[in-house]
């Protein structure tokens, strides 16, 4: 069950659930797209392009190259909730999931890519051997009932086990 919040991605409401108040494929929708908000806001780790940069701050020699260039706003960092909202959802993809599953669903519901662009990553993924599209919205289809199903408490398929007799 899902205890916590619930609510569109950008005003999330503190919300108690009963037990028995199923989860919905709406509501992990709207989880994965306001994960996907929460990772595009954490701050990107510096990596090699700081370390070939040089310690002195650029400098522009001419008075006429100020505002030349544009200018790029900064997003507000997550809240320390929506930090662990996203490790939730994480872990809701990387439990259950195969790769391809966890591809197809957090493009889709997080990237908010269309399906020919799924399309197109999972070609290049199997070595040129595309699946069509309804076989995509399929098996992410399949992700969202896994993840369904462990949020809701319903059982697995009985798997019947031979033991010598």
């Amino acid at each position: 069950m899902i205890t916590g919040t619930t609510g569109l991605a950008r005003g999330w409401q503190v919300v108690h659930r009963a037990e028995s108040v199923a989860v919905t494929v709406e509501e992990l929708r709207e989880r994965l797209a306001d994960a996907a908000d929460t990772l595009r806001r954490l701050p990107k780790p510096r990596g090699l392009e700081r370390s070939l940069q040089s310690p002195w701050p650029d400098t522009l020699r001419e008075w006429l190259s100020y505002g030349y260039d544009r200018t790029q706003v900064r997003r507000a960092a997550p809240t320390p909730q929506a930090i662990d909202r996203l490790d939730e959802v994480l872990e809701w993809i990387g439990t259950d999931l195969t790769p391809s599953q966890r591809m197809i669903l957090w493009a889709r519901e997080g990237e908010r890519m269309r399906w020919r662009r799924i399309e197109f990553l999972d070609a290049q993924l199997n070595r040129g051997q595309p699946r069509r599209i309804r076989q995509l919205q399929n098996i992410k289809a399949d992700a969202e009932a896994r993840i369904l199903n462990r949020l809701n408490g319903t059982p697995q398929r009985a798997r019947v086990v031979l033991k010598d007799f």
